[in-house]
């Protein structure tokens, strides 16, 4: 019988070796650890089958078990505001960037800027401004832009203009 009490365990990956090495059988796994090894390992490109002999379970449970790790991630995608995705991909780009400028990694430097822009880009919260400065999209639509200076920590260097301007309004003017 599965118990609730948690596992001292690091992870997905020692749970999986866990498993290999007899040191654990599959129906010592709580449903949620498996569900978690589930998803690692359909990343991994495990089909359900292999997966199903791994916990010694049906096919169909492990649908089930990707069935829920969909929901779940939908729901937190839907509960995900702008905000947070912006703070969390600049924070990650302040880290990387620093510890690259620590060791004198100028080439990644550059390439975690541009990754850092593309992303914000294709997530549709940046865009260039019309001095060719980068404007980060903060605001409910149509409200308010937050521009951000990359690389400069002073806090004045950030300000808050007007959102832009469809085309259309533009071409009314």
């Amino acid at each position: 019988m599965k118990t609730p009490e948690k596992r001292n365990t690091t992870g997905v990956i020692d749970l999986l070796s866990k498993l290999q090495s007899g040191s654990i059988r599959p129906d010592e796994v709580t449903t949620e650890e498996r569900r978690t090894c589930v998803s690692y390992l359909r990343l991994e490109g495990y089909t359900q089958e292999e997966m199903a002999k791994i916990f010694n379970v049906h096919r169909a449970t492990i649908g089930r078990d990707e069935k829920v790790v969909a929901e779940r991630a939908a729901k937190m995608i839907k509960d995900l505001k702008p905000q947070a995705v912006v703070a969390g991909l600049i924070a990650w780009a302040k880290h990387i960037t620093a510890k690259a400028m620590k060791e004198k990694d100028y080439a990644l430097v550059w390439r975690v800027q541009k990754e850092l822009v593309d992303e914000l880009t294709s997530l549709g919260l940046m865009g260039r401004r019309s001095d060719g400065g980068l404007a980060v999209f903060l605001g409910e639509q149509g409200k308010t832009v937050y521009v951000t200076h990359w690389g400069n920590e002073d806090p004045d260097e950030r300000r808050a203009l007007p959102a832009p301007q469809d085309d259309e309004s533009e071409d009314n003017n």
